[in-house]
């Protein structure tokens, strides 16, 4: 599948201004960001699982981790819910070279387990890894349909986040997108 490379995106070290106080206030949470959206929806959040598999990095993925475009990876794509109504798109990205590829295929890499988490959210098994150490955030307003696997009818820009999550030798880029939070 081939994404659009013009569409470069300019992440900031705050969130955009110009967002609802509820989504200003949700992308800078520092604790789990699934915790925070559960408390807002007033429920428990499902998972939708969009893709999981390797799979080319985008533009901006690859200039936060310097890598050459395209360079392959994990991805996983899911939309968390509140109530069967989607509040949040998220992606992960774990660049993977080739030799690497096979190593996180066969659990032989640091985040080989992220394969089967199913339909856990993503922010619960990252607290649960030793010695993982997260940047700081970037935010910026991205336009729907930049996101691979999400299939959405309208251009919207939303308010996103991401932070990259890394060990001794593995990163795991994790970007999110603030859907109707209302």
């Amino acid at each position: 599948m081939k994404y659009d490379t013009s569409c470069i995106v300019h992440w900031r070290n705050k969130p955009p201004h110009n967002c609802l106080p509820i989504a200003q206030k949700l992308m800078q949470t520092t604790g789990l960001l699934t915790l925070a959206l559960s408390a807002n929806c007033g429920s428990p959040l499902s998972v939708s699982v969009l893709y999981e598999g390797i799979d080319d990095c985008l533009p901006d993925e690859a200039t936060r981790l310097n890598l050459s475009h395209p360079s392959k990876g994990w991805v996983r794509s899911v939309l968390l819910n509140c109530r069967h109504k989607p509040v949040l798109y998220a992606r992960s990205f774990i660049p993977l070279t080739d030799a690497e590829q096979a190593e996180f295929l066969h659990q032989q890499h640091e985040f080989s387990d992220i394969r089967h988490i199913g339909t856990q959210p993503l922010g619960i098994w990252l607290s649960q890894q030793l010695a993982i150490k997260r940047s700081a955030f970037e935010y910026a307003l991205t336009d729907s349909h930049q996101w691979p696997h999400w299939q959405h009818q309208s251009k919207l820009q939303l308010p996103s986040r991401r932070s990259c999550f890394s060990t001794a030798s593995s990163r795991l880029l994790l970007s999110e997108v603030f859907l109707q939070l209302g």
